[in-house]
């Protein structure tokens, strides 16, 4: 997660929060809101990624306060479902595997694109003023441009297809 941001409501300035997801695996991206950095803020904006990307087998995060709450909440309602399931469905719960503290470099790849949406965010934004609706807009649109970055060494062949993570997501 990172910001805060602020963002117009009514005449006043309120914070948002931008948190990022990224598959170490394809290097797609997905972005959502934070209107709080409370630990049910936090898990909200987990349900909508689950909801609209799929389940999740492991999860890599750094030590937020929030995260460590959610790490926590979701073992117990995995353990709490479980006790009425059979034991071979107990191996395909979320995996929640926290970076030692001060160590950013263990998550390098996702840093990196986390400094590439900041950097495409900001310039889109460029100090505007923008209501949470434009907000939500924005980073939907930084999402796409990040998902739209090749994979794979581009080439001069015209006809020679780009592998991008939107292949991998549309």
């Amino acid at each position: 997660a990172f910001g805060p941001l602020l963002v117009r409501r009514g005449r006043s300035e309120i914070k948002r929060w931008i948190m990022v997801f990224v598959s170490s695996t394809a290097r797609c991206v997905h972005a959502d809101v934070l209107h709080d950095l409370s630990a049910s803020s936090v898990m909200n904006v987990y349900r909508r990624f689950v909801a609209r990307r799929g389940k999740v087998t492991s999860i890599i995060t750094d030590r937020a306060t929030s995260f460590v709450w959610l790490a926590k909440e979701l073992r117990h309602l995995y353990d709490q479902l479980n006790q009425s399931v059979v034991p071979e469905l107990r191996s395909k719960g979320v995996d929640w595997k926290f970076v030692a503290p001060a160590s950013s470099e263990k998550m390098g790849c996702v840093e990196r694109i986390n400094r590439c949406f900041r950097t495409a965010l900001f310039h889109v934004l460029k100090g505007q003023e923008i209501n949470d609706d434009e907000l939500a807009t924005v980073i939907c649109e930084c999402e796409n441009i990040i998902n739209s970055r090749p994979l794979i060494p581009v080439t001069d062949d015209p006809d020679s297809v780009i592998l991008t993570p939107n292949h991998l997501l549309l």
